[in-house]
């Protein structure tokens, strides 16, 4: 179990190692690397700053890597807290596979899938 967790937090700091640099890397692009410091340090301030940038330029690449970066950060914080693992619903254990694809799943396939067919809206 608990090379199992260490294999975890191995991954997970890889990955927010790599996605601090995306970010960085377009926050630069659009020369608001600045922002990456306050972002990063939830320096003060930085929340005005990044809802203008959010209005000013087009960031769903940028939205969807801070929010992987805020799900792999509070999973470092479970695997931190022993619950890493444990689904938030069931709290069966979460497939070593599913966790090496997604390794900051909250939730076990099974509960999931539940909770993706209970929030389906047909287009």
């Amino acid at each position: 179990m608990k090379r199992a967790l260490k294999q975890a937090d191995t991954r997970l700091h890889a990955r927010l190692a790599e996605l601090r640099q995306v970010i960085r890397d377009h926050l630069t692009a659009c020369g608001r690397e600045g922002l990456f410091n306050k972002l990063n340090n939830h320096e003060p301030g930085g929340d005005e700053e990044v809802a203008s940038l959010i209005n000013d330029i087009e960031f769903t690449t940028i939205q969807r890597e801070l929010a992987e970066l805020a799900a792999l950060t509070a999973a470092q914080k479970r695997v931190a807290d022993g619950s890493y693992g444990a689904c938030i619903d069931c709290d069966e254990p979460i497939d070593d596979g599913r966790l090496k694809v997604q390794p900051a799943a909250l939730r076990c396939l099974d509960c999931q899938e539940l909770l993706e067919r209970r929030n389906f809206v047909p287009g």
